[in-house]
């Protein structure tokens, strides 16, 4: 397993969007960078738990069908609290604590945009952001 520093340097490579990966449940597609993290931090039930609460999300909150913050925070070597806002600093419409999981880094956020999951500084791009919209339509 990679220490938090090279976990850290890992992410910070993916400025940019190049490929895409369907989930299992169909809720949504993610980045290279999501699936690095994934498979280097061993938390593909992080994308499975998001997936799961796209329903809820349609039902009780339709204001985040096109945008989602997701938080990951780590409370104790075991468990993790999961949160997901409309925009940063604002009061979470989804909380969920994870017990039994491990979680290499301390914290973690990544961005579900119009049905695709990523890093934020995925989107930073402005080729990112015309190519997010053109996959949508």
């Amino acid at each position: 397993m990679l220490t938090q520093e090279e976990l850290r340097s890992g992410l910070s490579q993916f400025t940019q969007i190049d490929g895409w990966y369907h989930h299992w449940l169909n809720q949504f597609v993610f980045s290279d960078g999501v699936k690095w993290l994934s498979d280097h931090c061993d938390c593909r039930w992080l994308l499975t738990d998001i997936a799961y609460f796209q329903l809820r999300i349609r039902r009780e909150f339709p204001q985040l069908e096109t945008f989602q913050i997701w938080d990951l925070q780590r409370l104790s070597p075991q468990h993790v609290k999961l949160t997901c806002c409309q925009a940063t600093h604002q009061i979470p419409l989804i909380q969920t604590q994870v017990e039994a999981v491990q979680f290499a880094l301390p914290e973690i956020t990544l961005w579900l945009v119009n049905g695709m999951l990523l890093l934020p500084g995925e989107y930073s791009g402005s080729q990112s952001r015309s190519r997010i919209l053109a996959e949508k339509n």
